[in-house]
């Protein structure tokens, strides 16, 4: 299983910030866009995602838990397909 974090590309600026999927697996790690953007002052840097005082939180909560889920489908199909072998960097992008 691959371990996923997310970050904002800018935690310090006043403006809003993409956010960054970082997925770890096998010794690789690579950082992926999320095409969703956020004021950092709605991210809980912590938790790894938006604070409860977004408006948005539940919706917004659920991209990335679903980009999450994607991401860990995408590695075991890899594996399913190739003789359990983890996939390089390219072949994840």
């Amino acid at each position: 299983m691959a371990k996923i974090n997310f970050y904002l590309r800018d935690a310090n600026t006043s403006k809003i910030t993409p956010i960054l999927l970082y997925v770890s697996y096998n010794g690789e790690r690579l950082k992926l866009p999320t095409n969703q953007t956020i004021l950092p002052e709605h991210w809980n840097e912590k938790d790894q995602k938006p604070r409860k005082s977004l408006k948005e939180h539940p919706e917004f909560t659920a991209r990335l838990r679903k980009l999450d889920s994607q991401v860990n489908n995408i590695i075991l199909k890899f594996q399913n397909e190739h003789e359990n072998r983890f996939p390089t960097k390219d072949e994840l992008r």
